[in-house]
């Protein structure tokens, strides 16, 4: 037991992901967008009626750039209710409290990936970080103001392929967790080709030793688009079981 404590609370096990979104979420730099790009078009466009176009599409890019980073800023900022950790910890009593940190990290890394997704399905790659957001439901008024407010849309909790959230075979990796892996690597710099590491929703449940938890590998279906199976380890394989964001 010591040494699985001793693995757990190293604090380097774990990559812990940026919160901040690899595009330019500065203003000045999307209205200078705008600015050059109007100019370029006056410069080149002179039926009226194309120039309206154009310059609707911009106004249109612009806002809506805007809205995704300001949801963005409200996801990395929102400070989710404190019971939410305390139920996970009596769900998982060996996690200390840097653990706990950890998970409620990537829930709000999970939901900053299902804004970027802008409506798409998103798979829940964690158990541990799925209880969490299972936690989170239940404080029903908070979570509809959150989902408004951070996501745009009510964020539904949907087992995968209707099915319960056991583990699946690794050669059945589904479309939306490859679309996570997708969206997980590309936030955090890893080439989901041929990655390196594994993302950090993707490493967690091994990484605490969650004993229910989804355990993926490097040589799984999300990289390789089902040309060699995962070898998973304990907890089922590559653990594509879990939670759609629809």
């Amino acid at each position: 037991m010591d040494t699985q404590e001793n693995s757990c609370t190293n604090r380097d096990v774990l990559a812990v992901p940026p919160l901040d979104s690899p595009k330019q979420e500065l203003a000045f730099y999307d209205l200078l967008w705008l600015i050059v790009g109007g100019g370029f078009l006056l410069s080149l466009i002179w039926d009226s009626w194309l120039l309206l176009v154009a310059l609707v599409f911009s106004v249109y890019w612009y806002l809506r750039s805007r809205q995704e980073a300001q949801r963005t800023r409200f996801l990395r900022a929102y400070e989710f209710p404190a019971p939410v950790r305390e139920r996970v910890r009596k769900r998982y009593p060996h996690l200390a409290e840097e653990q706990l940190s950890l998970v409620m990290l990537g829930l709000r890394q999970y939901f900053i990936l299902c804004n970027v997704a802008a409506g798409g399905r998103v798979s829940m790659p964690s158990q541990v970080v799925d209880a969490a957001w299972h936690e989170f439901i239940l404080f029903t008024r908070e979570y509809a103001d959150f989902c408004n407010k951070g996501l745009n849309r009510f964020l539904h909790h949907v087992p995968a392929n209707g099915a319960s959230t056991a583990a699946v075979s690794p050669n059945g990796a589904n479309a939306e967790m490859k679309t996570t892996w997708g969206l997980a690597c590309k936030w955090e710099g890893i080439d989901p080709k041929k990655p390196e590491r594994l993302p950090f929703l993707f490493e967690i449940d091994a990484r605490l030793l969650i004993p229910d938890g989804f355990w993926h590998s490097l040589d799984n279906d999300y990289a390789t688009d089902g040309d060699q199976a995962n070898e998973g380890g304990e907890g089922g394989g590559c653990g594509c079981g879990g939670c759609d964001g629809g």
